[in-house]
C-alpha cells in the first residue's frame, strides 16, 4: 500500500518535466502557489512567507472518515462512490474531475439534477465550501473474481485558456490520491461505447526507442547527491510538436494553415513500469488511430517515443491539449503532460 501524505501541488521544474515527487494519500490535499513557477522565490512574499492562491481537498468520503484505503464491491448495475471536494481557500475554486478504470477513461454521472454521463465534470465551490456527491457509473470492464483499480485525477481551474502570449502557469495542475479497489462479483455489461470519440484525431502513430544520452543523464542528476539520478527513480512524460521542443516550455502549437501537426509523446525514467496514456482535447479523450489509449513500458536507459499526427482540419480557434498516463499494476504515479495551447486558423 502506498504511504500516506498530503499532496502539495507546488510548481517546480520537476513538475514541469511531468514527474511527481510525492506519493498520494487516500484523499488529496492541494495548494496552488502564486507567481512565476520558474522563479526560485515562487509563492513567497517580500517577508519570505508563502503566498497561496488556492487550497483544496478531494477524495472518497470513506477515506476521509476512516483514514484508510477504500474497497468497493461490484454486484451488477451502476456503482456509486460517495466523493467530496472541499475548498479551503479564500477564493472561488473551479475543479475538474476525471476517472480511470485500469488506466482507461471511465465515463460517469454525478447525482446533480440534469447531469449526464461524461468523462469530465467541473465543480465550482465558493470560499470554504464543502461539497459531497455521488459518482455513478457502470464499469467499462470487469469480470467475476477480478479486482481492478479506479483512479481519480483532479484538474485545477480547467476552463482557463491563455491568450497567445501567455502559458497555463498554475492552471490545469493535477492532483491525485490512492485508487479505489473494486472487486467484481458480477460481470459488467457496459453499454456506453457511444461515449467514446469516433473521430481519429491522432493518426499515423509510430513507435521507436532512443538511447538516453550522457548529456541527458547529466540534466537529471540529483543536485544534492551526484551519485543519484532522477531517471533511475522517477518517470517523466513529455508532449510537444515535432521539431519544436524546449525543456519545460512546450506550451503552444500554431497550426499555421496546416491540416495536420506532427506530435511527439515520450516517456522515460525508472524501468519496468507499464502505462496507459490517453490524450485530451479540451478535457475530452480523443481517438488514437482506432484506439482509446496507448499502452507502453518504460525501458532502462532508453526513451519510449511515439510520433503521431494531430488532425486539426475540423478544430477551430483556441484549444487545450494534454495527455494523462496511468500506471498499471504498480504504485507509481499518474503523470500529466503540461497543457498546451493549440491555435488553428480554421
Amino acid at each position: 500500500m502506498k504511504r500516506f501524505f498530503i499532496i502539495m501541488i507546488v510548481i517546480s521544474l520537476v513538475v514541469f518535466a511531468g514527474c511527481s515527487n510525492e506519493i498520494p494519500d487516500d484523499y488529496a490535499k492541494g495548494e496552488i502557489p502564486k507567481d512565476n513557477p520558474f522563479d526560485a522565490n515562487n509563492g513567497r512574499d517580500d517577508g519570505g512567507s508563502r503566498t497561496v492562491i488556492a487550497q483544496f481537498g478531494s477524495g472518497p468520503v470513506d477515506a476521509r472518515l476512516n483514514n484508510g484505503p477504500v474497497v468497493c464491491n461490484y454486484n451488477g448495475g451502476e456503482l456509486e462512490i460517495d466523493y467530496f471536494i472541499e475548498n479551503e481557500g479564500v477564493a472561488t475554486l473551479e475543479y475538474g474531475l476525471l476517472l480511470f478504470l485500469e488506466g482507461i477513461p471511465q465515463p460517469f454521472k454525478i447525482d446533480y439534477p440534469n447531469e449526464d454521463g461524461d468523462f469530465f465534470h467541473v465543480f465550482k465551490l465558493d470560499e470554504n465550501e464543502y461539497k459531497e456527491f455521488k459518482i455513478i457509473f457502470t464499469p467499462i470492464m470487469g469480470k467475476v473474481g477480478e479486482t481492478l483499480e479506479i483512479n481519480f485525477a483532479g484538474i485545477y481551474n480547467p476552463s482557463f485558456i491563455p491568450d497567445s502570449e501567455k502559458i497555463y502557469g498554475m492552471n490545469h495542475k493535477m492532483s491525485t490520491h490512492n485508487p479505489v479497489e473494486m472487486t467484481f462479483h458480477e460481470n459488467t455489461v457496459y453499454m456506453g461505447q457511444d461515449k467514446l470519440s469516433k473521430d481519429e484525431i491522432l493518426k499515423n502513430v509510430s513507435y521507436s526507442e532512443e538511447e538516453i544520452s550522457t548529456d541527458m543523464r547529466k540534466e537529471y542528476e540529483n543536485n544534492k547527491n551526484k551519485d543519484e539520478n532522477r531517471l533511475d527513480k522517477s518517470i517523466f512524460v513529455e508532449l510537444f510538436e515535432e521539431g519544436n521542443y524546449a525543456l519545460y516550455n512546450n506550451n503552444k502549437i500554431v497550426s499555421g494553415g496546416r491540416e495536420t501537426v506532427p506530435l511527439i509523446f515520450r516517456g522515460f525514467g525508472k524501468e519496468g513500469v507499464t502505462y496507459r496514456t490517453t490524450f485530451y482535447l479540451n478535457h475530452q479523450p480523443i481517438g488514437i488511430q482506432g484506439h482509446d489509449y496507448l499502452e507502453w513500458n518504460t525501458v532502462k536507459g532508453s526513451i519510449a517515443e511515439y510520433k503521431m499526427y494531430l488532425d486539426v482540419s475540423q478544430i477551430k480557434g483556441k484549444n487545450t491539449l494534454y495527455s494523462i498516463s496511468v500506471p498499471i499494476g504498480s504504485d507509481d504515479f499518474i503523470e500529466k503532460t503540461e497543457s498546451m495551447l493549440l491555435m488553428t486558423d480554421n
